[in-house]
């Protein structure tokens, strides 16, 4: 599908990676919709009991990889579709993070069930220093 996000299902358990360590796993537009596809796919799946997200490299996710941004034929609602999918999932959703969660990152954090977040991680939205608003992550502790 996309190898910004592996996917592979081991003992009842979906494991969800993002995978661009090298841009601090911002997302593109593709990567988003693999997420949100991969997350509905372990939903659908009877054999999968669990989903645990989880990323290589040294930071969580620093949220939407802004040179995507900028490009003019991207369409898309950002990280609304993960959003959505992790809160439609019936399945147990842990998420397991360290270094960088920002934006999009951290709200992919907050939709979690089991949030295991290392004590050095730094979480937070910082969309008001680029004069957007965002509270997509935060609405999901609703």
């Amino acid at each position: 599908m996309n190898d910004e996000i592996l996917y592979a299902v081991r003992d009842q358990v979906a494991w969800v990676t993002l995978n661009r360590p090298q841009k601090r796993n911002a997302l593109t537009q593709a990567g988003l919709d693999a997420l949100a596809a991969h997350i509905e796919q372990a939903n659908a799946d009877k054999a999968v009991w669990a989903v645990a997200i989880q990323a290589c490299g040294s930071d969580f996710c620093i949220g939407q990889d802004i040179e995507d941004l900028e490009r003019r034929d991207r369409g898309g609602d950002f990280f609304a579709p993960v959003l959505r999918a992790l809160d439609r999932t019936m399945k147990p959703v842990i998420c397991a993070a360290r270094g960088e969660l920002r934006g999009g990152g951290a709200g992919i954090l907050l939709g979690a069930d089991i949030r295991i977040v290392d004590r050095n991680a730094r979480i937070g939205w910082l969309h008001a220093r680029m004069g957007i608003a965002s509270i997509s992550g935060p609405a999901t502790l609703a």
